[in-house]
C-alpha cells in the first residue's frame, strides 16, 4: 500500500559553529549516506559561508558505491568517530605568530608579543621539531632580573650581522658574516679615555658618540666594532685606522641607553625559554587531552603533527572548545550514532524513522516525517527553499529512495516518495528507470559477499527499544539469494546469541528479506524464543490485536511457527523492519518480560 503525505515544513538550519558534519547513521546505507550528500550540498547553498561536510559514518557499500560512481559523486570521507580532535579545536594561526626559532633574539620575541597580543610562543629547532616554549611571563622575568645582560652576550654567539638588524645600523666600515659573532664585552663611551684605556676591550664593543678621542683609543685597544650612536660624524681617519685593524663600525640613529637596551634583548630566546613542554598531538581527541589539561599547570600547549609543530591551542580552548556542529540524517536513534557525536552540538535532524531522540525543536530544526526514505525529504526541502537540485545529487537522492522503498514494493512507500522520485528521474535524466533500478539493488548481494555470520548480522543492525524501554536488536539483511545465508542458520544464531550478551538485549532477531520472493525469513536468538513460550501462555488473539498493521493472520501464522519452533520461519509480504517487524518483536518482547 502507497500512503499519501501532505504536510512537509520547510527546514533550514543556522548555527553558529565554523564547521558542520553531515552525517548518517553507522553501518551507512544508501539513504543516509546520500542523503547526507544532498543535505550538505543545500545547506552550502543557504549557508555559504559555513563549511558542511557530509560523512559516512562506516564503510561505503557496494550498492551505494554504484550509485556514487554512476552519477559521478566522489564518496564522502568515512569517520566513524566525530569526536573534536585537538588540531579541529586550535585556532588557526599561521606558525610565524605562535613560534620562534631557537637563535631568534628576546627582541624577535618582544615584536610577537606586540604585533599579535600572543602570551606564549614555541621554540622551535631548524628542523621543525619543537626545543622548548617562551612566554610573557619569562620575558618579564628576564628583563627585570638583576644580571649584567650585556656581558653574557659573547656565551651566545650572537652574530655582528644579529647586532646590525637589532639596532637598525648602517656599515661604515668592516664586513659581517654570521660566523662573525661577539667574543668580548660591550662598553659604553661614558668614560673618560684613561679609564677607558683600563677596561679589558679585546674582542669588544664600544658604544660611543661623537668622541673622537674614545673611538681612537677603543680602536688602538683591541675593540672589534663600534657602535656610533645618533649617527654622529665619524672622521676618515678613524675609518682609516678601523680598516687598518679589522674593526667593525656601525652607525644607528639610536642614543647610548637605547643601544644598551637593544643589545640586551640581542640574547638568544633559547636562553630564557622552558624546555620543559606538555605538548599535545594533533590527533588527540580533546576528551583526551582534558586529563593532562586538568593536572598541570601550563596555560598554553604546543600541537605537535609528526612530532613536528602545527601551533597553539590554550587551556581554556581545551576546557570549553568551539566543537564542530552535527546534523542527524536518516537516523535519530542514540544507538545508531557515530561514535564522538554529543546531543549539544546536533544542529538539526531529518529523518523518516519514528522520532526518539528529544531535542530542544526551539534550538533545534528537527523533521521527522513518515515517508519511505530519507531522500525524499532532502528532495522537497531543495523545493521549499527555491534551491535548483544539480542533476547529479538528484540521480543519487533518486538511487537512495530507490533502496530504501525497495523499487516502491515495501510498505513504507508513500505517494510523496512516487512524485519525488519521478521529478529527480526528469532532472538526473534517468531514460531507463527500471533497468537502473534493478542494476543498482542488484548490488545488494556484494555487499554480503565473503561476510562472517558475525559480520552480515552487524551490517544493518539496530538497537530498539519497547514503549517501557526494554532494548532488543533487530538486522536486516535484502538479498535476491535467501538460500545462501539461511543454510548458515545454527550459526547465525549463535551471533544473535552473542549480541544479547554483549548488549544486555531482551532478544535478537535477523531479517534475511528476499526481494525475489517479497518475504523475510527469520532467524532469532534463544531470547526471543523463550519470549514466544512465555506468549504462548497468553492468548493468542489479544497479543495479535495489539498489533498496529493489517495482517493479524501474517503475525498470528508467524507465532504459530515461533512456538511450534519450525526450522525456517518465512513471512510473506514483509519487507519492512520499521512498519512490520519491529512492532512484532517489540510486542513480544513487551510482553515476556
Amino acid at each position: 500500500m502507497i500512503n499519501p503525505i501532505t504536510k512537509f515544513p520547510r527546514y533550514n538550519i543556522s548555527f553558529c559553529s565554523n564547521k558542520t558534519y553531515v552525517i548518517g547513521h553507522k553501518n551507512p546505507d544508501s539513504d543516509s549516506v546520500c542523503s547526507a550528500i544532498g543535505v550538505a550540498h543545500l545547506q552550502s547553498q543557504l549557508k555559504p559561508q559555513k563549511e558542511y561536510q557530509p560523512i559516512a559514518a562506516g564503510d561505503i557499500n557496494a550498492e551505494t558505491a554504484f550509485a556514487l560512481a554512476y552519477f559521478g559523486i566522489e564518496q564522502p570521507k568515512v569517520k566513524e568517530d566525530v569526536s573534536l580532535t585537538v588540531k579541529q579545536a586550535m585556532p588557526k594561526q599561521a606558525l610565524s605568530d605562535v613560534s620562534v626559532r631557537k637563535n631568534s633574539t628576546i627582541r624577535e620575541f618582544i615584536d610577537l608579543v606586540m604585533d599579535k597580543d600572543i602570551k606564549t610562543a614555541a621554540v622551535l629547532n631548524d628542523n621543525g621539531t619543537i626545543a622548548g616554549v617562551v612566554s610573557r611571563k619569562s620575558l618579564a622575568e628576564f628583563l627585570i632580573r638583576p644580571i649584567d645582560h650585556l656581558k653574557q652576550l659573547k656565551e651566545f654567539d650572537v652574530s655582528y650581522e644579529t647586532i646590525k638588524k637589532l639596532i637598525d645600523a648602517e656599515v661604515i666600515t668592516g664586513s659581517l658574516s654570521l660566523n662573525d659573532t661577539i667574543k668580548g664585552d660591550i662598553q659604553t663611551g661614558a668614560y673618560s679615555v684613561e679609564t677607558l684605556e683600563e677596561l679589558d676591550l679585546k674582542e669588544g664593543i664600544v658604544v660611543v658618540g661623537d668622541r673622537y678621542d674614545i673611538q681612537k683609543s677603543a680602536i688602538e685597544n683591541g675593540a672589534k666594532a663600534l657602535i656610533i650612536s645618533r649617527e654622529s660624524q665619524v672622521d676618515s681617519d678613524i675609518i682609516e685606522l678601523a680598516k687598518e685593524n679589522n674593526v667593525i663600525i656601525l652607525s644607528t640613529k639610536y642614543g647610548i641607553a637605547k643601544v644598551t637596551s637593544l643589545l640586551e634583548q640581542a640574547t638568544p630566546v633559547s636562553h630564557i625559554m622552558s624546555a620543559s613542554v606538555a605538548s599535545l598531538d594533533s590527533k588527540q581527541k580533546i576528551n583526551e587531552a582534558l586529563n593532562l589539561v586538568k593536572n598541570t599547570k601550563f596555560g598554553y600547549f604546543p600541537v605537535l603533527e609528526n612530532d613536528k609543530f602545527i601551533g597553539i591551542i590554550s587551556r581554556e580552548e581545551i576546557l570549553a572548545p568551539d566543537n564542530n556542529g552535527i546534523i542527524l540524517v536518516d537516523h535519530n536513534n542514540p544507538s545508531q550514532f557515530a561514535k564522538g557525536v554529543d546531543k549539544d552540538d546536533i544542529e538539526g535532524v531529518i529523518d523518516h524513522h519514528v522520532q526518539q531522540l528529544v531535542l530542544d525543536s526551539s534550538r533545534v530544526p528537527i523533521m521527522y516525517m513518515p515517508v519511505g526514505a530519507t531522500a525524499t525529504l532532502v528532495a522537497r526541502n531543495y523545493k521549499a527553499n527555491g534551491i535548483e537540485i544539480p542533476k547529479d545529487i538528484a540521480g543519487i537522492l533518486w538511487c537512495a529512495i530507490v533502496s530504501d522503498t525497495d523499487k516502491f514494493t515495501s510498505v513504507t512507500t508513500t505517494l510523496e516518495d512516487v512524485k519525488i522520485a519521478n521529478e529527480l528521474a526528469q532532472i538526473a535524466q534517468i531514460t531507463q528507470p527500471e533497468v537502473l533500478a534493478n542494476k543498482l539493488l542488484a548490488q545488494r548481494d556484494a555487499n554480503l559477499e565473503g561476510l562472517t555470520s558475525e559480520e552480515l548480522v552487524k551490517q544493518d543492525l539496530k538497537i530498539l527499544q519497547t514503549k517501557t524501554k526494554v532494548p532488543f536488536c533487530v538486522s536486516q539483511i535484502k538479498t535476491y539469494q535467501s538460500e545462501k545465508y539461511i543454510k548458515n542458520k545454527e550459526e547465525i544464531e549463535e551471533v544473535l546469541n552473542a549480541l544479547d550478551r554483549e548488549n544486555s538485549t531482551s532478544g535478537s532477531v535477523l531479517m534475511i528479506t528476499d526481494l525475489s520472493q517479497n518475504a523475510t525469513f527469520l532467524l532469532f536468538s534463544d531470547k526471543i524464543r523463550e519470549a514466544v513460550h512465555k506468549v504462548k501462555e497468553l492468548n493468542n488473539e489479544q497479543f495479535l490485536s495489539k498489533q498496529i498493521y493489517q495482517s493479524p493472520l501474517t503475525y498470528k501464522n508467524a507465532l504459530i511457527a515461533m512456538q511450534n519452533n519450525r526450522i525456517i520461519l518465512r513471512i510473506p509480504n514483509v519487507q519492512s523492519r520499521k512498519e512490520q517487524i519491529q512492532p512484532f518483536i517489540s510486542q513480544l518482547v513487551e510482553l515476556a518480560n
